[in-house]
C-alpha cells in the first residue's frame, strides 16, 4: 500500500471527527459539579475545584467467565447504582462509567471529607452486600477453585482542579473530565492491592476533618504515608486500614 493510499482515509475522518472537536479557548468556573446537560450547553470549558472518587472492579472478566456475563453485569450494575445513591447522599455525582469502573466527582465545601465518606461507604456496600451475593453464585458453579474468587474493587481518591470539556462527534455529545485528580484517582484504584482497598493522596488526608483521621477509639484510620509513582510523578499516599468485623447491626465501624 502506498503512502497516498494511507493518507486517503484520513481526510473524511478529519471532517467527521476533528472538525467537530471544539476545544474552548476560555473557561467558566463552576462551584458545583455540572450535569451533562450543563456541559453540553456550555460554550466554554468548565473549571472546577473537585474531589474525585474512582473505583475499579478487580478480576471482572474472570468473574464473568465463571458466573456468566448476565450475572456479572447485574453485579456491576448493582455496584454502580449503589455507588450513585451513596454519592448523591454526599452531594456527588457519577460522571463517567466504562466497563467495570466509574468516576464520582464532588465539589464545594468539605469535598475531601465527603469524598472519603463516599469511598468508605462504597467499600462497605461492596463487602457487606455484593460480596456475599457473588459467593452464593460461585457455590452454584462446578468449576474448581471458583469459590476463591472475591468481589472486590480498588478505590482511589484525590482532590484538585479539573476542566470539563464538551466533545461533539457525529451523533454524540459527551464530556471530558480532565485533571490530575481524575488521573491520579484512577491510577490509585487500578494499583490498589488487597488489603489496601482505599487509597487517598496526602492532599486529601491533609484536608480531612479529625473525625475522619481516627475513629472513636482514637485509632488511626489510615496507614502512614508511602510514596507511589503515578503517571511518572511521585505522590504521597495513605491507605485505609482494615474496616474490622461487622457489628450486630451488620455495619462496620470506621
Amino acid at each position: 500500500m502506498t503512502s497516498v493510499e494511507l493518507e486517503g482515509p484520513s481526510r473524511p475522518l478529519q471532517g467527521m471527527f476533528l472538525d467537530k472537536l471544539r476545544v474552548a479557548s476560555s473557561t467558566r468556573r463552576y462551584a458545583d459539579v455540572p450535569s451533562l446537560q450543563e456541559v453540553a450547553a456550555e460554550p466554554e470549558a468548565i473549571e472546577l475545584e473537585a474531589a474525585c472518587v474512582y473505583f475499579d472492579v478487580r478480576k471482572s472478566s474472570v468473574i464473568a467467565n465463571v458466573v456468566g456475563r448476565q450475572a456479572a453485569a447485574r453485579l456491576l450494575g448493582a455496584l454502580v447504582q449503589g455507588a450513585a445513591l451513596i454519592a448523591e447522599q454526599y452531594g456527588g455525582r457519577v460522571c463517567d462509567m466504562h466497563g467495570d469502573a466509574a468516576l464520582i466527582i464532588l465539589a464545594g465545601d468539605r469535598r475531601a471529607d465527603r469524598a472519603v465518606q463516599v469511598a468508605i461507604r462504597i467499600r462497605r456496600y461492596l463487602v457487606d452486600s455484593l460480596r456475599p451475593t457473588l459467593s452464593q453464585l460461585l457455590r452454584r458453579t462446578n468449576r474448581p477453585r471458583s469459590e476463591e474468587l472475591v468481589f472486590d474493587a480498588g478505590i482511589g481518591v484525590d482532590i484538585g482542579r479539573m476542566y470539563v470539556l464538551r466533545v461533539e462527534t457525529a451523533g454524540m455529545t459527551g464530556a471530558i473530565w480532565q485533571g490530575r485528580c481524575t488521573n491520579t484517582a484512577a491510577k490509585l484504584a487500578n494499583d490498589t492491592g488487597s488489603p489496601c482497598t482505599v487509597i487517598i493522596t496526602k492532599e486529601v488526608f491533609d484536608a480531612l476533618s479529625p473525625e475522619l483521621r481516627v475513629n472513636e477509639r482514637a485509632e488511626l484510620l489510615w496507614t502512614t504515608e508511602a510514596e507511589l509513582r503515578v503517571a511518572g510523578a511521585a505522590r504521597r499516599v495513605c491507605s485505609l486500614v482494615d474496616l474490622g468485623p461487622a457489628g450486630p447491626d451488620g455495619c462496620r465501624p470506621l
